[in-house]
C-alpha cells in the first residue's frame, strides 16, 4: 500500500496474513469538485448522469476546486479540508491540520467508480445515516492511476470488512454452540438423577410369584400366520422379486400385443367382407340393368355373374 502526503523517511511494516491491514489509514491529497444529494440510483446510467450533472453545475457556477485529503480505512472514508502548510518539520498529518467535511462508514457506501470519459475524475455515493438520503461526491486526482488506486482501495476495504464480519459471526455461533452444550448436559444429568431418586423413594410393590394351576396349548394357526407373513415380508426384499416383476410385465405386454393383433385382424376381416358384399351388389345391379348382352356373350348369365370372382 502506498501512502500519499507522508514523509519518505517513515516506513510501516505490514502483516500479510492479517485481514485487518486496512486499519492503517491511507491518506491521499485530491481536489473536491462538489457534492449533492441525489435520489437512490437504480442503474449505472443514473449514477453517471448524477456525477456529470454535478460537474456541469460546478463548472457553470465557476466554483473553485478545493484541496482535500481522503482517508480510507476499515472504519470508513473521511474527507477533510486541506490547510496550507507551514514551514515546519515533516510530520504525520493530524486532525488539527484539517477540517472534516464528511465521513461515511464503509457499509454505507453505495457505489464508487471513476468516469469513463475522464479517468482522473471519480465519485462515490453514500447513504447518510441521520437523514437517510444519498449523497454523491465528485473528486479529481492529479493522475489517472491515483484515481484508479483510490477506487480499488475502497473496494478492497469493503471486501475486508465483509470477510471480517463473516469471521466474527462464525466465531459467535461457535461460542453459542459451546455454551449451550454444558447446559444441556447438566440438565440431562439432573433429570436422570431426579428419576433415580424418585424410583428409590417410591419403590414399586412387586407381586409374589405363583405357580400356574393349568397349562393352555397355543393354537397352530398363529404359527402358520406368522410364517406366511414372514415369507411375504421376505419375498419383496429377496433378489428374485425384481425378476418376477419383469416376467409379469413381459407377460402383460405379450397379452396386450395379442389382443391388438386380434382386433386388427377382425377389422381387416370385416373390411374385406364389406367390400365383397358391395362388389356382389354392383354385379347384380349391372346384370339387372342388362349391361351385358346374352347374344354377344352367351356364357354370361346373371347366375354366372353372381359366381364371378370378386376382387379385394
Amino acid at each position: 500500500m502506498i501512502f500519499f502526503g507522508v514523509p519518505h523517511a517513515v516506513k510501516t511494516s505490514f502483516i500479510p496474513s492479517d485481514l485487518r491491514v486496512f486499519l492503517l489509514i491511507e491518506v491521499v491529497i485530491i481536489r473536491l469538485i462538489g457534492w449533492q444529494e441525489v435520489p437512490r440510483p437504480n442503474s449505472r446510467t443514473e449514477i453517471v448522469q448524477a456525477m456529470r450533472r454535478i460537474r456541469y453545475e460546478c463548472k457553470v457556477q465557476n466554483t473553485k476546486k478545493r484541496k482535500v485529503t481522503i482517508q480510507i480505512s476499515v472504519d470508513g472514508v473521511r474527507i477533510a479540508l486541506k490547510k496550507k502548510k507551514r514551514k515546519k518539520k515533516q510530520q504525520w498529518p493530524t486532525d488539527s491540520d484539517s477540517i472534516e467535511l464528511m465521513q461515511h462508514p464503509i457499509y454505507r457506501i453505495f457505489y464508487v467508480s471513476h468516469d469513463s470519459s475522464d479517468l482522473k475524475i471519480f465519485s462515490y455515493i453514500a447513504r447518510d445515516g441521520s437523514t437517510d438520503t444519498f449523497k454523491c461526491a465528485v473528486f479529481k486526482s492529479n493522475k489517472k492511476s491515483q484515481a484508479m488506486r483510490i477506487v480499488r482501495t475502497v473496494g478492497q476495504a469493503f471486501e475486508v470488512c465483509h470477510k471480517f464480519n463473516l469471521q466474527k459471526n462464525s466465531l459467535e455461533q461457535n461460542n453459542d454452540d459451546h455454551s449451550d452444550t454444558p447446559c444441556e448436559y447438566t440438565d440431562r444429568c439432573s433429570e436422570i438423577s431426579d428419576d433415580i431418586d424418585e424410583r428409590k423413594k417410591d419403590p414399586i410393590p412387586e407381586a409374589p410369584l405363583k405357580r400356574p394351576s393349568h397349562l393352555d396349548i397355543m393354537p397352530t394357526s398363529n404359527f402358520n400366520f406368522r410364517k406366511t407373513s414372514d415369507n411375504e415380508d421376505k419375498s419383496p426384499s429377496s433378489p428374485l422379486s425384481p425378476t418376477i416383476e419383469m416376467q409379469k410385465l413381459r407377460e402383460q405386454l405379450e397379452q396386450q400385443a395379442l389382443q391388438t393383433r386380434e382386433a386388427l385382424s377382425q377389422l381387416m376381416l370385416a373390411r374385406t367382407q364389406q367390400l365383397l358384399q358391395q362388389n356382389r351388389e354392383l354385379l347384380e345391379h349391372l346384370a339387372s340393368l342388362g349391361g351385358y348382352n346374352e347374344s354377344d356373350r352367351p356364357g354370361l348369365t346373371p347366375a354366372n355373374i353372381g359366381l364371378a370372382p370378386q376382387m379385394n
